[in-house]
């Protein structure tokens, strides 16, 4: 709209309750126009000489008012520098108003829902989970994000034909023939990689595809020992040990790993079980893998969605 009436700035502010909340502006620096939105018109074209709460101003400037919403309005604004603006400069901000409105309710509706798809990829990435569709003959056609640096991760990888290329020759051929019962409308459970472990469920979908859902669960050891000492109420050192015994240490394994004795590490660890109300080394893993521990770093439960 700028380029089209030759403003040299443009500025478009929302107002939520008669509170600023979105603001945007491009072009020159120049005073931001301060107008009174309660007393404007809705849809009305006004100038630098009447736009109601303007204090007295040589610069020119056109003013429109739009209703986006309930209680949510906001101002579009062309200013310039020196030469007034023409009659059909008016004219085609004027004619704008029928789509203003509707235009910013789709732009919020379509910003909410890549906030929800970043948020469920975020939430995604934290438990471990990707996904895939294969065509026919295996070929991988669309993926999430998170897919290649998981199969980095677990040593497979996804070449640029879309293929997947495996590590471990034993683990194609399971693929293949995973594949196969698949394309007859099987479900097929796979292992894609041992260390660390890797898993697909490989689904029947349309059109001769199939979906696959791939979870390489996080270690433990990936999350900060604050996480996780505030998660289970443990200290730092009984954190450390319990993030081990859920990464599948054994408590000499584990000792040895923290430079403990295994005195130390028995000691700890009926701490970390009485502390968590635990039955044992398994119930403590069980508690740890269902818990939320793994979603506490999105954006949402930090306060930033």
């Amino acid at each position: 709209m700028a380029l089209a009436t030759g403003a040299d700035a443009a500025s478009l502010h929302v107002e939520v309750q008669g509170r600023r909340a979105l603001s945007w502006h491009i072009g020159r620096d120049l005073d931001e126009p301060r107008a009174d939105l309660a007393q404007m018109r809705v849809n009305r074209v006004y100038s630098q000489t009447d736009l109601p709460g303007l204090p007295e101003r040589e610069a020119p400037i056109r003013a429109l008012k739009f209703t986006i919403g309930p209680d949510e309005q906001a101002l579009l604004a062309l200013q310039r520098a020196d030469r007034d603006f023409r009659a059909v400069d008016g004219m085609q901000l004027a004619n704008l108003t029928p789509y203003l409105g509707q235009t910013m309710r789709s732009w919020r509706k379509l910003t909410q829902e890549r906030d929800r798809a970043a948020l469920e990829r975020e939430i995604a990435t934290g438990l471990g989970c990707g996904w895939m569709i294969l065509g026919p003959g295996g070929i991988v056609t669309e993926s999430s994000a998170q897919l290649r640096p998981m199969l980095v991760a677990g040593g497979a990888r996804l070449r640029s034909t879309g293929r997947l290329e495996f590590s471990d020759p034993a683990l194609a051929q399971e693929f293949q023939r995973a594949m196969t019962g698949a394309e007859r409308g099987n479900a097929q459970f796979v292992t894609l990689t041992h260390e660390p472990p890797m898993h697909i469920a490989m689904l029947p979908a349309q059109e001769s595809r199939m979906l696959g859902i791939v979870r390489l669960m996080p270690a433990a050891s990936t999350q900060p020992v604050e996480r996780v000492a505030a998660a289970l109420g443990l200290s730092r050192s009984e954190a450390r040990l319990a993030m081990l015994l859920c990464d599948g240490f054994s408590l000499r394994d584990a000792a040895t790993e923290l430079g403990w004795t295994i005195e130390t590490a028995r000691s700890c660890s009926k701490q970390i079980y009485a502390r968590m109300g635990a039955d044992g080394q398994s119930d403590v893993v069980r508690r740890m893998l269902c818990g939320p521990l793994w979603l506490a770093g999105t954006a949402a439960l930090q306060g930033q969605g």
